[in-house]
């Protein structure tokens, strides 16, 4: 070649290891000085010597008379310049192995030599543009090709041996974009073709820049190639997208905006693309970056896909559904909010990506609140929901007015705390219909929620429930120790009992009074224990107890002067409900002592088709922990018979949770005589037990809201 020195075999970063290379003097490859050299072979001319190698490697590959005379004819029709150019190529190749054959691949490293070089030199005179530069390498690749299959032993055998063989077209592009100066590289990676660069390079160029500290630099070279994915040509917007696929990391670690910023691109084509091809492949990098933002935990750039996709389900909503849940988004969603609640405050942009994702944030909120058993996490939890705005809200309320039973309930803990009257308005008309389990659920989530109208709430929904669960929305009514409840316990104290409830609500409806403490109900209370008949008392001696706790509380003087005359045993009072603490750091607390037995009582049931046997260790007036003979589902009724000395005992209760080996049970109904006879045992082993001596504590329980425990 003009001004070359032969050619030579050498490990350049150029090149790649084991790349062939020319010697180029000071005149080039072709030719010197500006514009083309009186030497320099034109493209075709460039084409037809790449046809001769090919022809020469035939030579070597199959020998013969015939390919050598083929290639000596094809080499007579060569112009004088491009002639002188094979032969200055070929004495480059003599020279390196004077003795030996050399290596069949130099040959093709010749081939692809001489065609970046061609390349280039006519790029950097700006005689052509990057696009048609990958255009005149594809050409000639189809030439070298040739040349390859023929003397493609080598890569046959790498492949064979399961090593990884870089495609010819992406070894032509890297060499010729190690060829190119820096300035022009930087010159093509701001230019509107910047797409025709392979993303391997972009992506090598760019984190060289990083490195180096050029950030600025290096950002802006990634906002061009993102912003060619708008570009009029199809390849352009196709080669883009696929390169920002391949490069959602680099975006990531260069600036989290930038992922922002692509997604913003690549929103826009997905609602107006209309080749089915590159729609799929504007998706496929718009999911890819949004699952980089997720990973990230960069939220302000999810925020961006997520309105983007809101706006494409608009015009495409099939395309838009099937993005979503490949985003990676809203699988996420249930660590973002953990993660909040463990940082006690939102990491900022995470409330903007719940807003956008209001189904799946109050799913997993509620899920969340349900679950807590500390005042304070309830609050933060409720807390971080009501910051998603009204569309959260509006969320839960279709769910509990119109929704699946199991959704709804789950829903109605924290709406009783974000909206409560939507809650009073839509589910007292749906409770009547939920199973049993389901009603108690809600209940203890209401209650456990601390919503301010609970009480009112609560009461609404009396008349709704199965007669097993009013018990416990009676002492949910009590705890809240709201006065709106006055009037309606007052008339269940007197007799008004909800349909299907029986005197044992009458006891709980006297409990809740006591707990509400109101000096109104004083009156009533008196007229419970002094009520008398000919023959003993008018009211039975569980419903004069429990008035005569309450009045402990009210008028501690009368009370105790009035106890002597009162029929009512000392240790009959022993056992009365617990104060329940206002400012409990748990959501729920006991209702009743729980008495430690000195000996296990025995229970049968009586209703299931199988029997189960239980053996109480612990029990209070209105539950227990027992051990069971067989696995019974929590929420199961189940009628017991308590075997207490020679005499018997009856109770109406429901199985609640596991706790290792045992199981809780909840007493939802039982005569009132037998529930005096109950509580005289529970007092006898509270004062024989050594276990039961001390003060009485009050017994508080961590059980999360959405737990069935017992009290």
């Amino acid at each position: 070649m003009s001004g070359g020195t032969g050619a030579v075999v050498g490990g350049g970063a150029n090149g790649g290891t084991g790349s062939f290379s020319m010697g180029m003097g000071q005149g080039g490859a072709f030719g010197s000085g500006k514009g083309r050299g009186r030497g320099e072979p034109s493209e075709e001319e460039i084409y037809s010597i790449l046809g001769a190698l090919t022809s020469f490697g035939q030579i070597g590959a199959s020998g013969g008379v015939a390919a050598a005379g083929a290639f000596h004819e094809q080499m007579s029709q060569l112009p004088g310049r491009a002639q002188d150019t094979l032969k200055q190529a070929l004495a480059g190749l003599a020279a390196q192995a004077p003795t030996d054959k050399p290596d069949e691949s130099v040959l093709v490293q010749l081939a692809e030599h001489l065609a970046i070089r061609f390349a280039l030199e006519r790029f950097e005179r700006g005689e052509i543009k990057v696009n048609a530069v990958r255009q005149m390498l594809d050409r000639m690749n189809q030439e070298i090709e040739n040349l390859r299959k023929i003397l493609g032993a080598h890569e046959d055998k790498m492949s064979d041996a399961g090593m990884l063989v870089e495609s010819h077209r992406e070894i032509l592009d890297r060499q010729f974009w190690a060829a190119v100066p820096e300035s022009g590289k930087q010159a093509v990676l701001l230019s509107e073709e910047a797409w025709c660069i392979p993303p391997r390079n972009v992506q090598s160029y760019v984190g060289e820049l990083i490195e180096k500290g050029n950030i600025a630099e290096a950002i802006s070279i990634l906002q061009n190639y993102a912003a060619c994915s708008e570009s009029e040509e199809a390849d352009a917007r196709k080669k883009t997208a696929v390169g920002l696929s391949e490069m959602a990391e680099l975006y990531a670690k260069a600036d989290p905006k930038l992922l922002g910023e692509a997604l913003r691109h690549l929103g826009l084509r997905l609602s107006v693309e209309q080749d089915s091809e590159l729609q799929g492949l504007v998706s496929a990098a718009f999911v890819r970056l949004s699952q980089e933002a997720a990973t990230n935990r960069f939220f302000p750039a999810m925020e961006q896909a997520l309105d983007l996709i809101s706006g494409v389900e608009t015009q495409r909503p099939g395309i838009a559904r099937s993005l979503r849940g490949k985003m990676g988004i809203e699988e996420r969603v249930p660590e973002f909010v953990e993660e909040a609640l463990r940082a006690r405050q939102a990491v900022a942009g995470l409330t903007n990506v719940l807003k956008l994702l209001p189904q799946t944030a109050m799913e997993q909120l509620s899920a969340r609140f349900n679950r807590c058993s500390l005042r304070d996490d309830a609050e933060h939890v409720a807390n971080l929901a009501a910051d998603l705005g009204e569309e959260g809200v509006q969320y839960l309320r279709s769910t509990v007015r119109g929704g699946p039973v199991a959704e709804a309930v789950d829903m109605a803990g924290l709406l009783s705390k974000l909206d409560p009257q939507a809650l009073q308005v839509f589910l007292p008309g749906r409770m009547k219909d939920f199973p049993r389990t389901s009603q108690d659920r809600i209940i203890r989530q209401i209650s456990a929620g601390g919503g301010a109208s609970r009480c009112r709430i609560l009461l609404e929904l009396l008349d709704h429930v199965d007669p097993l669960v009013m018990p416990l929305v009676i002492d949910e009514i009590g705890v809240t120790s709201d006065r709106e409840a006055l009037g309606r316990l007052l008339t269940m104290v007197d007799g008004d009992l909800p349909a299907g409830g029986g005197p044992f609500l009458r006891v709980k409806a006297i409990e809740a009074l006591g707990r509400i403490n109101a000096p109104e109900t004083v009156t009533t209370l008196k007229r419970i224990v002094e009520a008398k008949k000919v023959f003993g008392w008018v009211h039975a001696q569980e419903l004069r107890i429990a008035a005569l706790q309450a009045l402990e509380k009210l008028e501690p003087d009368w009370a105790r002067q009035f106890l002597p005359k009162s029929g009512i045993e000392r240790e009959d009072l022993a056992l009365a409900p617990l104060e329940v603490a206002p400012n409990c750091k748990f959501v729920r607390q006991r209702r009743h002592t729980r008495v430690r037995l000195q000996k296990p009582v025995r229970a049968i049931s009586t209703n299931l088709k199988e029997a189960c046997s239980l053996e109480i260790k612990t029990a209070s007036l209105t539950g227990g922990v027992a051990t069971i003979s067989r696995h019974l589902a929590p929420g199961t009724q189940v009628q017991l018979r308590l075997q207490l000395g020679m005499r018997n005992l009856q109770a109406t209760a429901l199985m609640r949770d596991y706790r290792a080996q045992d199981m809780a049970f909840e007493i939802v109904d039982m005569s009132l005589d037998e529930r005096s006879r109950y509580r005289r045992m529970l007092a006898g082993n509270l004062s024989n037990s050594p276990a039961n001596q001390g003060p009485v504590e009050n017994d508080v329980t961590p059980v999360p809201a959405g737990i069935a425990g017992s009290k």
